[in-house]
């Protein structure tokens, strides 16, 4: 009985991760910027600006709820440069994303706050109090604040 119970849950599990690659936000996303990759667990999207790139990673989450997982700048090779941030370039794909999933009527998620490995080896990067008001400039709420 346990077995079919997992069985049964798995594969509930798989079909809400299935529709993602559905999702209208998605389908509507891959035609404005890059797909890298669109999987039912998940997608990421990227979008050139010169010698800098933009990557959003974006999962599911309840229905009708999207979690913004990481939004990135780098330069052309991947790799965090200074000269790449404060350019409008990740709020051009934020905006893009915010419009996107209010047309569809999507909330969106995130924790505003850097990776803390970029934060160690670039201290000049946005913090989480700049980032959080960078979020809110796009139209997010903060409805929580940890420390």
């Amino acid at each position: 009985m346990n077995l079919l119970r997992e069985y049964i849950k798995s594969l509930l599990i798989e079909s809400d991760q299935a529709a993602f690659s559905e999702n209208p936000v998605v389908l509507q996303l891959t035609r404005s910027l890059t797909p890298v990759e669109v999987t039912d667990r998940g997608a990421i999207f990227s979008m050139a600006f010169g010698d800098c790139l933009v990557e959003l990673t974006i999962l599911p989450e309840e229905p009708g709820e999207i979690w913004v997982d990481k939004i990135e700048t780098f330069d052309s090779g991947r790799n965090t440069n200074k000269n790449c941030f404060r350019k409008g370039y990740a709020t051009q794909v934020l905006k893009l994303l915010t419009q996107t999933a209010d047309a569809h009527g999507f909330s969106l998620y995130l924790i505003a706050a850097p990776e803390a490995w970029q934060k160690r080896q670039y201290p000049d990067i946005p913090g989480k109090d700049e980032l959080a008001e960078f979020y809110s400039r796009v139209g997010f709420v903060e409805t929580d604040r940890n420390y």
